[in-house]
This record gives C-alpha cells, sequence and structure tokens, in this order.
C-alpha cells in the first residue's frame, strides 16, 4: 500500500469572494434606500411631535393668560427658534393677529426633505406642508417639489 498525501487548502477562492461580494452588493442597494426612508419618516415625526408640544404649551399660556405666548416665553432663542434635541429642525413662530392667534413652523435643518418640506401648524388645528409628495400639484416651473403647492392629500401623506 502507498502512503497518499492528502493537501487541504485553507481559504476562499477569488470567484467564492467575488459572488459573497455580489450578493451583499445586492442586499445593500435594497437595505440602504429603506434605511433612508425610515430616518426621513423618523425626521418628520419628530418635527410633527415638536409642533403639537409648543401647540399645547401654547394653549395652556393662552389659558392662563387670554393671549399667546411670545417665544421668548416658551424659552426661544433671541431670533424665535426653538429647536429640537436632534437639531433636525428649527421651529418658528409667527404671530399675524398679534398675539390672538399663531402659526409654528418646522424647518430642516441641514438635510433637505424634498418629499414634505416645511411644516406648518395654525393655532386652529390648520395644517400644512410646503412639500409635494404625490407630485400632482405643480408650479410649472419644472422643478420636483420646490415650491410647488400642496394639497389635501399630500398634508395627509406627511403628516401621519
Amino acid at each position: 500500500m502507498k502512503n497518499q498525501v492528502i493537501t487541504f487548502y485553507r481559504g476562499f477562492s477569488l470567484i467564492e469572494l467575488m459572488i459573497a461580494l455580489a450578493i451583499l452588493v445586492i442586499l445593500a442597494s435594497v437595505a440602504y434606500p429603506s434605511y433612508v426612508q425610515h430616518i426621513d419618516r423618523e425626521r418628520r415625526t419628530e418635527a410633527q411631535s415638536i409642533l403639537w408640544i409648543v401647540a399645547s404649551l401654547q394653549e395652556e399660556f393662552y389659558g392662563d393668560n387670554y393671549r399667546y405666548a411670545t417665544p421668548a416665553e416658551l424659552g426661544a432663542d433671541g431670533a424665535n427658534n426653538i429647536q429640537n434635541e436632534n437639531n433636525t429642525y428649527n421651529v418658528t413662530s409667527v404671530y399675524p393677529n398679534g398675539n390672538t392667534t399663531f402659526q409654528l413652523t418646522a424647518t430642516p435643518l441641514n438635510w433637505i426633505d424634498n418629499r414634505c418640506g416645511v411644516f406648518t401648524l395654525f393655532s386652529n388645528g390648520t395644517k400644512w406642508v410646503s412639500g409635494n409628495p404625490d407630485g400632482d400639484a405643480d408650479d410649472g416651473d419644472g422643478d420636483d417639489f420646490v415650491g410647488d403647492v400642496a394639497d389635501q392629500d399630500d398634508i395627509a401623506t406627511c403628516w401621519r
């Protein structure tokens, strides 16, 4: 009987590594857009939350003082800005009729929200967005969403 030498090769062949890399790239190309959409939805929810919080503080102040609070009375900085803790939105207050009504606006900071844009909440509970997520409202200038007019289904889509 002859002695046989058995040789074992360790590791992966280049083909096996390329196949694994191709699978990883395909999975990443599917997962990354979903991840980005999730983060954007989370940011929009955060904007809506801070708007409702500031609105409830305004209503509480109105109940005690028969007028809405100035931004300074709500703890805003000198520029009438209130920022959420993650600094993704800047909330500004406008008082179109003195202090008898208010308009709260949440503008994205350090990112662009092409889908919903700027969120606005009025003292009477009316909600508004500057974006146009379904693309059916267009101002005719050829851009996507910038300056386009939102309609009721856009507001319902963004204010979930």
